[in-house]
């Protein structure tokens, strides 16, 4: 048992390394990042509440880049295992095929999990330094946080030159270290914003973020999840190349699953479907977040009660692959 926890654990470290050294997987965090934190620049309307395209902008972006990561790096992390030889090498120590596959997709996962605290504190970010109606001496105007803005768009590059600085003195390998400062610093950012208002004057400490994104943000985070490990399970049969796609359509199938599926009687082929492929609208929840709203936590609690059942079943189907798959 011990021997299997340390084996598993082992496998996710590597995975994690060596996903998150990747630079495609540092370019995707940035461009993630950066059109969230420029998204107000270019908000002309606020559409009866102010900051929300800001913040739905923002919640998109943490789906659509996600997608894009886990389903590249969990295709590149599993098909290259397989192609190269190293996987028939580790389940030779021995480590169980489901074991080899389940800490693949736990690694990809976590790569997930420090994007998705980089993108989340982005959009608190953006919220935050949307243009807001304030009272300024008897008249009221429609005002941008000018400082919040600057230090959002400051916070990644920072990040980047202390990954620069830490790869020069103790040669730490930079894209690792970006990966890591790049959410450090944004929540350091969006955790100062409390210091001064919204027209940029100094005092108490505030809080200013809008804390109910969490409850519409994690919900996302389960749906990446979900998306991981299903590339994880397609990556055994097909091309790294073809994750992506194969992700992108099964994002698709997701996202609109209650137009395809509704009506079909279970044992269709359109029910059975519906019960195999997840519904993702279950997991977009920035329309609750409208005019004040919120997403009750016991919902965020049975959606990832949803997707870990998601997830378990992704990893059998993986499992059911990998055990017909000659690694030899």
């Amino acid at each position: 048992m011990f021997h299997s926890v340390r084996s598993f654990t082992a496998i996710v470290r590597t995975t994690f390394v060596e996903t998150i050294q990747e630079p495609a997987a540092l370019l995707v965090l940035l461009a993630a990042v950066f059109v969230t934190v420029l998204a107000p620049l270019f908000h002309f309307h606020a559409f009866g509440e102010e900051g929300r395209l800001a913040r739905d902008g923002g919640l998109a972006c943490l789906l659509v880049f996600g997608l894009v990561l886990c389903c590249a790096a969990a295709g590149a992390a599993v098909r290259r295992e397989c192609d190269s030889g190293t996987a028939a090498a580790a389940l030779a120590k021995p480590v169980g095929r489901g074991l080899f596959l389940a800490a693949k997709a736990a690694g990809v996962v976590a790569v997930s999990g420090l994007f998705w605290i980089a993108v989340t504190a982005a959009t608190l970010l953006a919220e935050a330094a949307a243009d807001h109606t304030i009272a300024v001496g008897e008249t009221w105007n429609r005002l941008p946080d000018v400082r919040l803005r600057q230090w959002s768009l400051l916070a990644p590059l920072a990040a980047l030159a202390g990954a620069a600085a830490l790869h020069n003195r103790r040669r730490a390998r930079f894209g690792v270290a970006a990966f890591w400062l790049v959410p450090a610093v944004l929540a350091a950012a969006a955790a100062a914003s409390g210091f001064w208002n919204h027209a940029g004057d100094w005092g108490p400490y505030a809080l200013r973020l809008n804390v109910r994104l969490f409850s519409a943000a994690l919900p996302l985070f389960f749906a990446l999840a979900l998306l991981a490990c299903w590339s994880a399970a397609l990556a055994i049969r097909l091309p790294a190349g073809a994750v992506l796609p194969a992700g992108t359509a099964l994002l698709g199938l997701g996202l609109s699953a209650d137009a395809w599926s509704a009506g079909a009687p279970a044992g269709s082929c359109r029910g059975v479907l519906a019960g195999l492929l997840p519904n993702l609208q279950h997991y977009w929840l920035a329309d609750a977040l409208a005019h004040g709203g919120a997403v009750p936590w016991t919902y965020v609690l049975h959606a990832g009660a949803h997707a870990a059942l998601g997830c378990a079943l992704a990893l059998a189907a993986g499992f059911a692959l990998l055990r017909r798959r000659d690694l030899g």
